[in-house]
C-alpha cells in the first residue's frame, strides 16, 4: 500500500495541531503527532527538551516507512503530566494519507525526504504565547509562572534557532492567526493542486 505523507510543521501555538485535524476530517487522514515521540525524561535529561535532540525521530521515520508499505505500527503515546510515554501505545492503521504534525516537522533532511507536502503555520508570537499559556494551565496543570518562564527562557529561543528557519522547506506557508478557514481553505486548494491526497 502506498501511502501519501504531509508535514504541518509551526511553533508552539501556532494552531498546526488545528489544522491538521480540519484536513485529517476533509482527507479522511490519520494524524501522527511528533509529541508522541518525545524520549523519555530519562533520555532527555542529557539534551534540551526544546530542542529537536528531544525527539526519536529515527522511530518516527521508521514507523512512516511501515505505514508506507502497508504495515500497523505500535505508536507511542507521551503522558506530558508524568515526562514519559505511556505504557502502552496505539495501534495505527495505514491509510492512503497521513499528517505528520509537530513544531520539528520539517526539521530532519530524512523526514523532509518522505513527504509529498510540506505546509508551515506562521503565528505571531503574542498569540503562541496566549494560546500556550491557555493550554498548559488547562491541559497540564501548570501555573501561569512556570508557562510564561519557560516560554522566555526556553520555548521561544528554540524556536527561533530550530522551528522558524524550517518555513524556508515548506511548500506552501498559511497563517494561523487569520479566520482559520482561510488557512485550511488554502491548505486544501494547495493539496489538490499538488496532487499528494487521494480524495
Amino acid at each position: 500500500m502506498s501511502c501519501k505523507i504531509i508535514a504541518i510543521a509551526g511553533g508552539t501555538g501556532s494552531g498546526k495541531s488545528t489544522l491538521a485535524d480540519q484536513l485529517a476530517i476533509h482527507l479522511g487522514a490519520t494524524v501522527i503527532r511528533i509529541d508522541d515521540y518525545y524520549l523519555t525524561f530519562e533520555e532527555r535529561e542529557q539534551v534540551n527538551f526544546d530542542a529537536p535532540d528531544a525527539i526519536d525521530h529515527v522511530l518516527l521515520l521508521e514507523h512512516l516507512s511501515d505505514l508506507s508499505q502497508g504495515r500497523a505500527i505500535e505508536k507511542p503515546i507521551y503522558d506530558f503530566s508524568r515526562h514519559t510515554r505511556a505504557v502502552f501505545g496505539e495501534t495505527i492503521e495505514p491509510t492512503s494519507t497521513i499528517i505528520v504534525e509537530g513544531l520539528f516537522s520539517l526539521y530532519w533532511k530524512d523526514l523532509n525526504n518522505v513527504y509529498h507536502s510540506r505546509i508551515f503555520v506562521e503565528t505571531p508570537q503574542g498569540t503562541r504565547f496566549e494560546r500556550r499559556l491557555r493550554r498548559d494551565i488547562e491541559e497540564r496543570g501548570r501555573d501561569r509562572d512556570e508557562v510564561t518562564f519557560r516560554f522566555n527562557s526556553h520555548v521561544n529561543p528554540m524556536h527561533d534557532l530550530y522551528v522558524q528557519p524550517t518555513a524556508l522547506k515548506a511548500d506552501l506557508v498559511v497563517y494561523g492567526n487569520d479566520l482559520f478557514a482561510n488557512a485550511v481553505e488554502k491548505a486544501m486548494n494547495h493539496l489538490v493542486e499538488s496532487g499528494p491526497v487521494l480524495l
